[in-house]
């Protein structure tokens, strides 16, 4: 069982420049636990140091909306050292106004930590170790264009998204969808059309797939 035996966190005040704050931060845990490898045969304890430098980014101006959340953990184990390592968490996400209320772009990044099968090991917290965890990795980009008018609205975007992960055999994923919108007013009757076509590229892996295509 995981035993925490000290705690220290230091969270700087904010550093603001006109529409920015910038707000970094780290903590320091240390912790026994008498099962730091999961998957081994034969239970293993060890004291685990957890460091975690962070950053938070916040922005807006009249057409640019961004933030940035970036948290990596730093594991360094006393008794089985091969193990440290590095687990990454990041939240990103920014939308232009690049054209007056007719063009935008936004961007978002996510790298965050799962596990691959139900049936193996799924500990609740990362010191402790397991070939089961997965570290995934999400990065997309969508221009569109809108018009909110008063007889008439509509939208047009293309949202393309890539996925990977730290295990090259799983391979990556790249998914482009294109939606649009076409709408009248709501009075006493309104009007849509919409429109959805999807496809899924699977790459970089040991097997090739077709894409995959919806719509």
């Amino acid at each position: 069982m995981p035993q925490s035996r000290d705690a220290t966190s230091v969270s700087e005040q904010p550093a603001t420049g006109r529409n920015w704050t910038v707000t970094p931060s780290v903590s320091v845990r240390e912790t026994y636990t008498d099962n730091a490898f999961p998957d081994s045969a034969t239970a293993r304890s060890d004291f685990v140091t957890l460091v975690t430098p962070g950053i938070r980014i916040d922005g807006r101006t009249p057409r640019l909306t961004a933030n940035l959340d970036y948290a990596p953990r730093a594991l360094f184990f006393a008794r089985n050292s091969e193990a440290n390592d590095v687990v990454n968490n990041l939240s990103a996400f920014a939308r232009l106004e690049a054209v007056e209320r007719f063009f935008f772009v936004e961007g978002s990044g996510y790298v965050a930590q799962s596990y691959i099968s139900p049936f193996a090991p799924r500990p609740n917290d990362v010191i402790n170790t397991t070939q089961n965890r997965l570290e995934t990795r999400t990065a997309s980009l969508s221009p569109y264009v809108r018009h909110e008018g008063r007889d008439l609205q509509y939208e047009l975007r293309n949202r393309n998204t890539w996925t990977s992960s730290d295990r090259p055999e799983l391979g990556s994923f790249r998914t482009e969808q294109w939606t649009g919108r076409v709408a009248g007013p709501v009075r006493r009757f309104g009007w849509a059309l919409e429109f959805d076509d999807t496809t899924i590229t699977h790459y970089d892996a040991a097997v090739n797939r077709n894409a995959d295509k919806a719509r």
